[in-house]
């Protein structure tokens, strides 16, 4: 006798006697259990336990022909729900599935080899069995005619030949039913295999390559390229090697290897505490604060636009009286450091000037001070990730100028919107810029073709209140988070291509936008918004579902906002895949985010791959306004724990 978890509604079971396991899904429920039953021992073992997003109405089983098993599916369950029918699929996790499986797939039950009358007349025939291995052949027993499915077969003395199941097909018909796409006509078996795999090879290659399907007008590259670049140099998209990411798949749903992420807060030892007046009141596009490898800058209250720089390395109570600072002379609207090359950091001020200040807290007086949009109010500013000294700043009238640090020069100047900046961002190769505006438009500029660079624009925002703009999945999606009329928080993903959009998720509902930090290696989005005491992260991915829902981290206090440091800061051996801090308006603690191993003297391949180098410079401001390309530099995880460990043993000795 086993007993499940109390419920008004009954439990329907589904069996599935190849592989002996039995599924449990109650009506009215919202979970869903998988056991196995020993017929040697009569013992009934619960394997897995899932939750669902929707209640339960009933549910099914397909047959076991339609399962991909080269993909290692066991089995496939069909919830009803209120509104839909949602599959469900039961992956078996192996290191490969290039060759079939024989002991997950057993031979299964063909067809029935009774008709009624002989049923009806006591005749006991069993049923026949079939391999599910795709390069072998299923015995020719006679089916009924609905459900014989030939292309160009024969038929020979009453039995018709039936057609091979290849597993190309089923996952090809299932990804095109849901790009809703339509399928080549059935010519032959092999020609017809054949044209489908080259298909879904050449759309797993690149889905920024297929035709847009709504009326927005986009400029490619090809049809404006700019003169500093030569023929022989192609975009970054053409030359670089997408890295391959491994997914987790267990039952029921595809879900993130990062689910179970464990938040670590600080020690108060490694806390600073005894920080004070905080500026609460920045403007709703600026981002809070910032940090780098070694410092933070905190914007302070006041109309003096004061900044405190705090050293990370050494967390302390500060001290009580006058915090010491940096004076720009009037409220700041944003501002930046820069991570690659050397550490400046940026605040625009109300009076239209960018201050460069340096990172010593003896030398309060700036190094550089940038005349910017001719009086009008500066709202955002962005260093480019790639090219050390080039700014994009975004303007009060809609406007965004690309600007050289080092000859202090403004190289461009775009007329992108039509009222104020919400949000700016670059690609992660530094040659794309998006942005965000108050008349609700999102727009792909490339800077460096010129005055005309806006490749594809599209209105994606139901409110202007607030936005948030970020390119994510290696630049092939772009991430919008903004209002809806109900000011609900909703974060939508666009095709950078031609701005397809892909999904709107509603996240929750509250006054304060939501501001997005994303993590590129391993494709973790943290939202979270100013007073909220929650950090919610998702793994954000091109095929769908896009949104994985990871565990959120709820603190004791509310917050002002959170800044992620670079990935080189993160500490490997304790699966550290990413590091930040959190301010909230005393203190400014370290927050750690990691995920749960047993063994962790062992390397996580899965949970680190080739990080993404965003504290050295690809291109000097000069290479990239003649046009460079080069390939993302991307460092072994492996070689920065080994080289530290390289240097304690030195300094040990």
């Amino acid at each position: 006798m086993e007993s499940f978890e109390p419920s008004t509604g009954l439990l329907v079971p589904l069996y599935d006697m190849d592989s002996g396991l039995l599924f449990l899904a109650g009506k009215g429920s919202c979970k869903f259990t998988l056991t196995e039953i020993n017929a040697q021992k009569t013992l009934l073992s619960r394997l897995h336990e899932q939750s669902l997003p929707d209640q339960s109405l009933g549910a099914c089983l397909i047959p076991k022909k339609v399962c991909d098993v080269m993909n290692g599916e066991v089995q496939r369950i069909h919830q009803l729900t209120k509104n839909s029918v949602v599959p469900i699929q039961c992956i078996v996790p192996r290191r490969s599935y290039q060759n079939f499986h024989d002991d997950l797939f057993p031979e299964t039950i063909d067809s029935s080899t009774s008709n009624s009358q002989e049923w009806l007349s006591g005749i006991n025939k069993l049923p026949s069995r079939v391999s599910l291995n795709p390069d072998g052949t299923s015995p020719q027993t006679k089916q009924p005619e609905p459900q014989v499915k030939t292309s160009n077969g024969s038929v020979s003395n009453g039995n018709v030949e039936p057609r091979k199941i290849h597993y190309q097909d089923v996952m090809v018909k299932k990804e095109e039913e849901q790009e809703k796409s339509v399928s080549p006509e059935d010519s032959s078996d092999k020609e017809n295999t054949k044209a489908l795999v080259e298909k879904k090879a050449e759309r797993s290659e690149t889905k920024t390559q297929s035709p847009p399907i709504n009326p927005i007008p986009v400029r490619m590259r090809s049809s404006a390229a700019p003169t500093a670049r030569t023929n022989s140099m192609q975009p970054v998209a053409a030359v670089q090697q997408r890295r391959v990411r491994p997914k987790s798949c267990v039952v029921g749903t595809v879900q993130s290897k990062f689910r179970h992420v464990e938040v670590i807060t600080a020690e108060k030892k490694s806390v600073f505490i005894n920080l004070r007046n905080v500026n609460n009141r920045l403007p709703i596009e600026s981002n809070g604060f910032c940090v780098s490898e070694k410092f933070a800058a905190i914007p302070l209250a006041g109309t003096a636009g004061s900044i405190a720089i705090l050293q990370l390395k050494h967390p302390v109570k500060l001290p009580d009286g006058v915090i010491d600072d940096i004076k720009n002379g009037l409220p700041i609207t944003d501002l930046q450091i820069q991570c690659i090359g050397s550490k400046p950091a940026e605040e625009p001020k109300e009076d239209s000037e960018v201050v460069e200040e340096g990172m010593k807290l003896a030398d309060l007086i700036p190094s550089k001070e940038l005349n910017i949009g001719n009086g009008k109010k500066v709202t955002q500013i962005r260093y480019n990730p790639t090219a050390s000294g080039i700014i994009a700043v975004g303007i009060a009238n809609g406007t965004i100028q690309i600007w050289n640090l080092l000859t202090e020069q403004c190289v461009l100047q775009i007329n992108a919107h039509l009222d104020g900046i919400l949000s700016l961002a670059w690609s992660a190769d530094g040659l794309k810029l998006a942005s965000v505006g108050r008349d609700c438009m999102l727009k792909v500029f490339e800077p460096q073709l010129g005055a005309d660079c806006c490749v594809c624009e599209r209105k994606v925002l139901e409110s202007s209140r607030g936005a948030r703009v970020l390119f994510v999945c290696e630049d092939s999606i772009i991430l919008v988070v903004g209002f809806s009329r109900q000011s609900n928080r909703q974060c939508a993903l666009y095709r950078t291509a031609d701005l397809h959009q892909l999904v709107n998720e509603t996240i929750d509902t509250s006054t304060q936008p939501l501001i997005p930090v994303y993590d590129y290696d391993t494709s973790v989005l943290f939202l979270t918004g100013k007073g909220d005491r929650t950090i919610q992260m998702f793994e954000v991915s091109a095929e769908v579902p896009h949104f994985l829902r990871l565990s959120p981290f709820t603190g004791s206090t509310g917050h002002q906002a959170i800044a992620l440091q670079q990935k080189n800061m993160c500490s490997v051996m304790n699966v550290e895949f990413q590091r930040g801090w959190r301010l909230t308006e005393k203190t400014l603690e370290k927050i750690s985010f990691r995920v749960p191993r047993i063994k962790k003297d062992l390397f996580q391949r899965d949970v680190f791959p080739n990080a993404l180098v965003t504290w050295k410079c690809l291109y000097s401001a000069k290479e990239w306004e003649d046009g460079v390309v080069n390939n993302l530099n991307f460092e072994n995880c492996v070689l920065r724990v080994c080289k530290k460990i390289i240097q304690t043993l030195f300094a040990l000795n």
